[in-house]
């Protein structure tokens, strides 16, 4: 009984950390808006600025002993210095996440803000469907309806947000514009959808191939060094080609970019990474887009903005299909209908079951193990 409720409790810590997580991105969606509106329109300078800051984890190395002990011992299973191991890692996992990233950031420059909504939201289809492939996760009922209303409701509050902006642009722009904008909107929707596909795949990624019991600002932190290294050409040739000219950021730029990547990325990225292995990668996928009526909120307090009715009836689509997924098994204990529990283990001896996990998959990693995060010993 002690050991079930230790899982619901890192459970129930998976979802705060990722409530955590929806707050920083909304807040450092705000910053970067801000950041664009002074003409540095960069989205790969802005990617990989964001990224290597994550470097700053390992100077808490010499001073976290738990750290230090953990980057110099030996690997059980490779007899290898635990560090290169972490190097590893981040070399499969450091393209997916910053091509993902990049190509979001770039579609926003290509794509409206509806569509590019709708397209960075069906992320969460993708992570189901990579999920149930590599990692055996049960594909339930409730789980399928659950994405079904997330997307849907993202869907509702980017639409709402295009009929609005087309209405107040009509008078604006000419005839002759139009196809010239329909073309920079399919460009940027193919970002958006690749971007999508990316984050799902690194999500998936991070649940079957990274261990647990890593500790994820050391491995964040090679994914910063690696991507400082190798991104040097990138910049290099998309300033060559004219895909991206560089130019350092002004110095009133410099202290809202710094904040965005200590917070907005490094921060958020570490508590998502930790999220996903106490809940699932779905439900991660699910509850960060609490994102959109996070957003919503934001922009009222600070822009005084005022939404439809399709908009706010979006968000609470978006919040049933958060709580649908976390209430899963609650649910299908709860409801008449056989159709309910497809999917879904009901067997109360097993905690990880509870969790929506057979006890037969053995890429799913015991919830017990102690959150090592916040580990300073």
């Amino acid at each position: 009984m002690a050991e079930y409720r230790l899982n619901i409790g890192s459970y129930s810590l998976g979802v705060l950390l990722l409530i955590s997580v929806a707050v920083i991105w909304v807040a450092a969606s705000q910053l970067i808006k801000v950041i664009f509106s002074e003409d540095f329109s960069k989205p790969f300078f802005v990617t990989y600025f964001n990224t290597v800051g994550f470097t700053l984890w390992l100077a808490g190395v010499p001073y976290v002993k738990s750290w230090s002990r953990e980057m110099y011992s030996i690997d059980e299973k490779t007899g290898q210095l635990k560090w290169r191991t972490y190097l590893n890692l981040a070399m499969r996992f450091a393209p997916a996440w910053m091509t993902a990233n990049y190509l979001f950031n770039l579609s926003l420059v290509y794509a409206s803000v509806s569509s590019n909504s709708i397209l960075s939201n069906t992320s969460s289809l993708w992570t189901m469907l990579l999920s149930i492939i590599f990692l055996k996760e049960p594909a339930t009922c409730v789980g399928v309806i659950a994405v079904g209303i997330t997307v849907a409701g993202a869907a509702f509050v980017a639409l709402s947000d295009h009929h609005s902006s087309s209405d107040s642009s009509h008078h604006d722009h000419h005839h002759d514009d139009d196809q010239h904008d329909n073309k920079k909107a399919r460009i940027g929707d193919i970002l958006a959808l690749s971007s999508a596909l990316c984050y799902g795949g690194y999500t998936v990624f991070m649940k079957k191939v990274v261990p647990e019991q890593i500790v994820m600002p050391i491995f964040f932190g090679f994914v910063g060094i690696l991507v400082f290294v190798c991104g040097i050409p990138v910049l290099f040739i998309l300033n060559a080609t004219g895909a991206e000219t560089f130019s350092l950021p002004r110095s009133d730029n410099i202290g809202m970019l710094g904040a965005n990547a200590l917070l907005g990325t490094n921060l958020s990225d570490v508590l998502w990474a930790r999220a996903v292995f106490l809940t699932s990668p779905t439900v991660a996928t699910v509850g960060l887009s609490l994102t959109i009526p996070l957003g919503m909120l934001s922009d009222m307090v600070f822009h005084g903005d005022r939404f439809s009715v399709m908009y706010v009836g979006g968000a609470v689509l978006v919040l049933v299909g958060f709580l649908l997924i976390n209430l899963k098994q609650q649910i299908a204990r709860a409801c008449p209908l056989s159709c309910c529990r497809w999917g879904i283990p009901l067997s109360p001896e097993s905690p990880d079951e509870e969790n929506g996990y057979s006890s037969s998959n053995e890429n799913c990693t015991d919830q017990n193990e102690e959150v090592r995060l916040n580990d300073t010993s």
